[in-house]
């Protein structure tokens, strides 16, 4: 009778710890590496995306990150208290260094997440798994959410999300939406991307741009690339010195201006530098500058060492720290001024806040609620490794460091 006892109980624990078996393996699931090229207004990027019964799946803060700057920027934060997760549209984003970072392009295990989730002090119901210490929501869910219009292009198997327009459900009669092509050159091959030289016999500051599909852009524009819509600018710059195509095969090449008759040379030098004939010095490439931080002051007085520069008061000055950090002593209201843009003055005033360099692009928050974007490099020389912080490039404008 112990004996029969003791059968029973075993069958009974066997029986049990089978049926948690299955309970336990739903509620962890296999997560495949989204192959979707993604485009964020335009621009293509990398993001660590995962596939999870058939839905795409995105880091929090990376789209945080994209969307920086835009309409429907939002903010993420964490309450320990209660292990919520919160986000505040309209706010902007506050980097914690390691957003856009890529995967290994392996399967991974998601989970559940166990956080609640407030968008705007309202409790949502999202779907969100946790994979690899990061919590990865489902694209359309957040979209949905925050408002951002979600587009599949069945052809190119592309991803496209634009902040301008609002959310449209799934399967709406919608037309497919054919990414634009992307500000910033996409590769390096052959002579594609950003190239800096200067003028003669002048020697100010110039830019070229060259595309993979045979067009360039002369001079970068004014707010950078972030954000930049190729289409709409070459409508807007018709019958100027501005667009153009070109032809490159070998070392040589030539280039020629849409609204020019002539074209003229283009000849890779052994040094690394691009001839475009006589009327500029040699161009040489640009390195990306994505997630650049800076450390120090910087001036547009051509002598960096004036004595004005120390006196108190609204000044062209600004300050940056490698913490993401600025102060403006009133630099690009003197910028703006010599644009001609004509800014007000609580527009130009002086101000703090913290800064993002992406896409060419220096994106300055102020404090206040205001947003400044300008088109940024470092000078350069022969060897393109060789960038240096005793000068900023912002819309062609040299800033010097303060000693």
């Amino acid at each position: 009778m112990k004996k029969r006892i003791i059968t029973i109980a075993l069958a009974i624990v066997i029986i049990l710890g089978l049926s948690a078996i299955p309970a336990f393996a739903a509620s962890n699931l296999s997560a495949n590496p989204t192959a979707s090229t993604v485009y964020v207004n335009g621009a293509a990027k990398e993001f660590e995306a995962y596939i999870i019964n058939g839905n795409n799946y995105f880091k929090l803060r990376d789209l945080a990150y994209v969307m920086n700057g835009t309409a429907k920027q939002f903010e993420v934060g964490y309450d320990s208290a209660t292990k919520a997760i919160t986000l505040t549209t309209g706010k902007a984003y506050t980097p914690d260094g390691g957003e856009m970072a890529k995967g290994d392009g392996k399967a991974k295990t998601a989970s559940p997440t166990a956080s609640k989730i407030y968008l705007n002090g309202k409790e949502l119901s999202l779907t969100v798994y946790l994979i690899g210490g990061n919590n990865f929501f489902k694209l359309r869910d957040l979209m949905e959410a925050i408002d951002v219009f979600v587009g599949y292009d069945n052809a190119t198997k592309a991803i496209t999300l634009d902040t301008s327009k609002g959310y449209v459900p799934e399967g709406s009669a919608t037309t497919p939406v054919t990414p634009t092509p992307s500000g910033v050159p996409q590769g390096n091959s052959g002579i594609i991307g950003v190239w800096l030289g200067t003028s003669t016999p002048n020697f100010e500051w110039e830019y070229i741009i060259f595309y993979g599909d045979g067009t360039f852009r002369f001079q970068l524009p004014r707010e950078g690339f972030y954000g930049f819509d190729r289409a709409k600018d070459k409508a807007n710059n018709q019958g100027s010195n501005i667009w153009g195509t070109y032809s490159f095969s070998g070392n040589t090449g030539i280039w020629k201006y849409d609204a020019a008759s002539a074209s003229s040379t283009i000849t890779l030098e052994s040094d690394g530098g691009l001839n475009l004939g006589t009327s500029y010095n040699k161009f040489y490439r640009c390195n990306s500058v994505d997630n650049y931080k800076l450390n120090g002051s910087y001036t547009s007085y051509s002598d960096p060492s004036d004595p004005d520069l120390t006196k108190p008061g609204k000044k062209p000055v600004i300050h940056f720290k490698s913490d993401g950090t600025f102060t403006d002593d009133g630099l690009f209201s003197m910028v703006t001024y010599l644009q001609g843009i004509g800014e007000t003055e609580e527009e130009s005033n002086p101000g703090s806040g913290t800064y993002e360099i992406k896409e060419f692009t220096l994106i300055l928050r102020y404090s206040d609620g205001r947003v400044r974007q300008t088109s940024f490099t470092l000078p350069i020389g022969p060897n393109s490794t060789d960038a240096s912080v005793y000068a900023l490039i912002c819309n062609g404008f040299e800033f010097r460091k303060i000693p």
